[in-house]
């Protein structure tokens, strides 16, 4: 007997339909599985990018902040006027508000507009830090600049004061250092910084310290000098007149007595007249002797001798 081996051709074509039917459907859903899940890993990247820029934005403003904030501190310190600090002042309230908005759970769309504004605020503030930092270098330079003003006009003064003084090797030393420190601070000009004015400030009063000191030295050394010769002169001066008061005077010479002249006078006989009337008046003739001009050395004492 003869057998049929092949498959009748009616049966097989409804198979490879519904196999191609459940192939198409089954391609269907792969593709759209595969186009959720691509789908969802481009969210969850796009949400993870958001987040990472986010992250740096607030980071980058949180850094600009706190150096915004020295510089802040910084320039009041140095004085600088309110119409330089208040804006600073103000974009730093602005970004710490910004930061904490950073820290509420969001969308991505919501990240993206927070980390655009978290840059912006990022560049105001460090522009503004940049102008205030200028401001600051130029305040405290002028401030720089007066102290060392102040310190040359002293060290010029010092030198007038101890001009009369270089003979001393430590006060001309000293008075050279000095000189040269003068020299190199009247070579400064607008490119000095802050920090090299306060530098030649200390210079010259260092190198004026040292002057000054050398020249009270000097002054306490001839004062004391002068004060020694002084009392040497005084206690010679004093020596001389102890010596002069202890020394005897002199004897004076007694004065030989005067030898007084003598007169020799010869008798001379003078007679009475006679009263008128031819009577006595009874009293006796009285004699002289009349000098011969010749001193006998006999006392002259009785004129009738």
């Amino acid at each position: 007997m003869l057998e049929t081996v092949a498959d009748p051709e009616p049966a097989a074509r409804p198979d490879r339909r519904r196999r191609s039917i459940m192939m198409a459907v089954a391609a269907v859903l792969c593709a759209a599985m595969l186009a959720t899940v691509i789908a969802w890993a481009a969210g969850t990247h796009r949400a993870r990018t958001a987040q990472t820029r986010l992250d740096q934005a607030v980071a980058s403003l949180r850094a600009a902040d706190t150096k915004a904030t020295r510089a802040y501190r910084k320039a009041v310190a140095a004085g600088v006027g309110e119409k330089d600090t208040t804006p600073l002042s103000k974009r730093i309230g602005l970004d710490r508000k910004l930061i904490a908005r950073a820290d509420t759970p969001m969308d991505a769309g919501s990240d993206e507009r927070l980390t655009r504004s978290l840059i912006s605020a990022e560049r105001q503030t460090t522009r503004l830090t940049s102008e205030l930092e200028q401001a600051t270098r130029t305040a405290l330079t002028a401030a720089a600049k007066a102290r060392c003003r102040t310190a040359l006009d002293k060290a010029e003064q010092a030198r007038r004061d101890t001009a009369g003084l270089t003979g001393d090797q430590t006060v001309k030393a000293a008075a050279g250092t000095l000189d040269t420190a003068i020299k190199a601070a009247d070579g400064l000009g607008a490119k000095t910084t802050a920090s090299q004015w306060d530098s030649m400030a200390a210079r010259l009063d260092k190198a004026r310290d040292t002057l000054t000191k050398a020249a009270d030295a000097k002054r306490a050394a001839d004062q004391a000098a002068q004060a020694q010769a002084e009392a040497q002169a005084q206690a010679e001066a004093k020596a001389k007149e102890e010596a002069k008061s202890q020394t005897p005077a002199p004897a004076q010479a007694t004065p030989a007595p005067a030898t007084p002249k003598r007169q020799t006078s010869t008798p001379r006989a003078t007679a009475n007249p006679k009263p008128s009337g031819g009577q006595s008046t009874g009293q006796a003739p009285t004699w002289s002797v009349p000098s011969t001009g010749t001193d006998t050395g006999l006392p002259d004492t009785d004129p009738g001798l």
